[in-house]
């Protein structure tokens, strides 16, 4: 039970990303919250049934898991060392025994970027290898971003592998809702510390038109390579990887058009959508 409403209150924070909490996943939330109870109590109870030979585990890990994660307000950065310790090799296992289950992978990824356990390079491997057996829209979601950043932290061919997996991801995720939000973005730092989840980033600010938590991001910079119009546009990193923005919300008047601005060097968050690379708040790079 709790299992199953956990993934449905994951999967509805996705699709409800940048809008105000729903009412049906407040109610799911107050429910989880009722059956937890005694947090300590439930991860003792659920850490008892994973000793039975005839337990179906996966769910089990998984309820464990999310019941440390509430007792932190769902949020994965309050979690302690300790708490990771404990969860880490239950991520481990049932992305080991539910390899094509997607939730497994989101939690795992969540675990081993906030433990630091693995090298970004182990974990790319690990991702590449589960693309080439069984290609899913979340593990090519997270390999190109891996790969990104490996190009991030100066690795030459990281950029080319890094477009070939994002083509392939963009082709499996054609279906998808909100395929072209971007549910992680690029922060301060380098590696995983250099990603930040759109969780970390507090409430939209229907102002300004972006997250509130705008210093946790870092100000990239490229140039305008193609404008086809308003409301759409790209932009050229200098590693040659290509992000997707909307000229008319460029922060000049006017924005930005095709007759004059192709080349200009511009400033921008960036975000990773399954469609791709997102630039928000395009601007003019500040003279220092």
């Amino acid at each position: 039970m709790t299992d199953n409403a956990e993934t449905l209150l994951s999967e509805l924070s996705l699709v409800k990303i940048g809008e105000a909490p729903s009412r049906f996943g407040q109610q799911v939330r107050a429910r989880l919250e009722a059956v937890y109870g005694n947090y300590s109590d439930a991860i003792q109870g659920w850490t008892n049934l994973l000793a039975n030979p005839e337990a179906f585990r996966p769910p089990v890990r998984r309820s464990i898991i999310s019941a440390y994660l509430a007792r932190n307000g769902r949020d994965w950065t309050k979690l302690s060392n300790r708490e990771l310790e404990r969860i880490s090799p239950l991520a481990k296992e049932n992305l080991e025994e539910e390899p094509d289950l997607d939730p497994n992978l989101r939690m795992w990824f969540r675990v081993v970027r906030a433990t630091g356990e693995l090298p970004i390079g182990r974990i790319a491997e690990q991702l590449t290898y589960k693309s080439l057996t069984r290609p899913t829209p979340d593990t090519l979601f997270y390999l190109y971003i891996l790969k990104f950043l490996q190009t991030d932290m100066g690795v030459g061919e990281a950029s080319v592998e890094a477009s070939s997996v994002l083509e392939t991801c963009r082709e499996l995720s054609t279906r998808l809702p909100n395929r072209t939000r971007s549910f992680e973005w690029l922060g301060h730092g380098t590696g995983l510390k250099a990603l930040v989840n759109q969780s970390s980033l507090g409430d939209w600010d229907s102002n300004s038109e972006f997250w509130s938590n705008v210093g946790l991001l870092r100000q990239v910079e490229g140039r305008i390579s193609r404008i086809r119009g308003t409301a759409t546009g790209e932009i050229e990193l200098p590693s040659g990887l290509i992000a997707f923005f909307v000229p008319a919300r460029g922060q000049i008047a006017g924005g930005y058009l095709a007759g004059r601005d192709i080349g200009h060097p511009v400033q921008f968050y960036l975000g990773f959508s399954y469609d791709g690379l997102r630039a928000w708040n395009v601007g003019n790079v500040e003279i220092k």
